[in-house]
C-alpha cells in the first residue's frame, strides 16, 4: 500500500477512534463514525484483495488485515492497532462475510442486534 493511502487511513482511523472516545455521542455521529469506519475497513478488504489475488474469506476475515499469517502476497498490515479495537459506533465489533467474489462489512446498528432494520451494511 503507497505511502499516502497508509496515512489517509491512519487519520480516518484515528477520527473515528476520537468520535467514540468523546463523551458525546449523539446518535447521528454514531451512525457516521461507523459509515467512516465501514469505509475504511472496505479500502483495506481491496487493498488486500489487490496485493492477494481474492478476497479475505469469512473464515478468514477482517483478522487478515492485521495479521498475514504467511497468504502469499499479503503486504500489509493494512490497518494499525489490534481487530479487537475495530468497533462501530456502538462498541460493536463489525462482521465480515464474503462469497470469494463480492464481500460485505456490517454494523449491528443501535440495538447491537445483527440482521435487523438499524444495521449499516457496506459492500
Amino acid at each position: 500500500m503507497n505511502n499516502m493511502k497508509q496515512k489517509v487511513i491512519a487519520v480516518l482511523c484515528m477520527l473515528v477512534i476520537f468520535i467514540l472516545n468523546t463523551g458525546c455521542r449523539p446518535a447521528n455521529v454514531r451512525v457516521r463514525a461507523t459509515d467512516a469506519m465501514i469505509k475504511v475497513l472496505r479500502a483495506a478488504v481491496l487493498e488486500f484483495a489487490v496485493d492477494c489475488g481474492a478476497l479475505p474469506s469469512t473464515e478468514q476475515g477482517l483478522k487478515v488485515l492485521f495479521v498475514g499469517s504467511g497468504i502469499p502476497g499479503w503486504g500489509g498490515v493494512y490497518l494499525r492497532g489490534r481487530e479487537e479495537e475495530v468497533l462501530d459506533g456502538w462498541g460493536t465489533s463489525f462482521r465480515y462475510e464474503s462469497d470469494g467474489t463480492t464481500f460485505e462489512i456490517r454494523s449491528a446498528g443501535a440495538d447491537g442486534i445483527f440482521a435487523t432494520h438499524d444495521d449499516q451494511v457496506g459492500l
